[in-house]
């Protein structure tokens, strides 16, 4: 056993802290790519309290959600369970990897890139395909549309707007630093491969959308604004700076989110329709 002078000291949650300071064990090969300071971003946006606007907002889509409860469980679609040769393949094939990168990952990283929203996407999309493969077609339904609609998210917002605003608001050393860690296979996976994936998990059964699939992808939506708002923002993670409930248009921030899913729900519609005719 390790003497205790040999243990690492207690991780503070303090202002700027890193990625590694945290999370990566010296040992990691990972250790380097991941040291990364949250105080490059505005400090308006990090610190102070919540905006009205923002608790107006959370709350204006948590009742319509409780308002539109019995009419979208009334349009909830089990699915079918298919042992057909290709479905079954894809599916296996996606368990496979989805849980070969959950495990590297876990135990490169540790706990904390579950915290955030990518790897919830991932994990919705993991989840698909093992239930797939499975043949647990119950389970599976609800997570489609949530699985569809994350992983387009999260590949979207990484390459069109994280990428671009972190490396152009960061000094040379730290820039490079961040495409470095952009650069991991890992990172890869989850912020790329992760797309393809989810949709090769729709294509191979696809199917229209109901309001239920839009409700409870908004359902998942929302329980992780409010995790990240209430656990993660407050202890310095701004994973998602432009997330923060300090700007008054806050709420409109997370009320515009909710209909960036609708159209997805929309666009994935149109390109079930269009597939089935082609």
């Amino acid at each position: 056993m390790c003497a205790r002078d040999d243990k690492p000291p207690k991780p503070q949650l303090g202002k700027g802290r890193r990625y590694a300071s945290f999370y990566v064990r010296p040992a990691d090969p990972l250790e380097g790519l991941l040291d990364f300071k949250f105080d490059m971003f505005p400090e308006h946006l990090r610190l102070g309290p919540w905006s009205p606007s923002a608790r107006l907002g959370i709350a204006a889509i948590i009742v319509s959600l409780a308002a539109t409860y019995s009419s979208a469980v009334e349009t909830f679609q089990p699915g079918a369970a298919d042992a057909s040769f290709w479905p079954t393949c894809v599916h296996a094939v996606g368990a496979l990897w989805g849980c070969l990168i959950l495990g590297v990952t876990f135990y490169f990283a540790g706990v904390w890139p579950f915290f955030s929203y990518t790897m919830l996407s991932w994990c919705l999309m993991t989840a698909r395909h093992v239930l797939g493969a499975l043949r647990l077609p119950v389970l599976a339904s609800p997570l489609l549309f949530p699985s569809l609609s994350q992983n387009f998210i999260t590949v979207s917002l990484w390459w069109v707007f994280l990428v671009p605003v972190i490396a152009l608001s960061s000094a040379p050393s730290a820039r490079a630093d961040f495409l470095r860690f952009n650069a991991n296979p890992l990172l890869f996976n989850v912020h790329l491969l992760n797309l393809p994936l989810a949709l090769a998990d729709w294509a191979v059964a696809p199917r229209l959308l109901t309001p239920f699939d839009y409700w409870f992808a908004i359902v998942i939506g929302v329980s992780y604004l409010i995790f990240y708002l209430s656990f993660l923002d407050p202890r310095g993670l701004h994973f998602y700076i432009f997330l923060s409930p300090r700007p008054h248009y806050a709420g409109l921030s997370y009320i515009g989110l909710a209909g960036l899913y609708y159209a997805l729900y929309r666009l994935a519609n149109a390109a079930a329709v269009s597939f089935s005719l082609a």
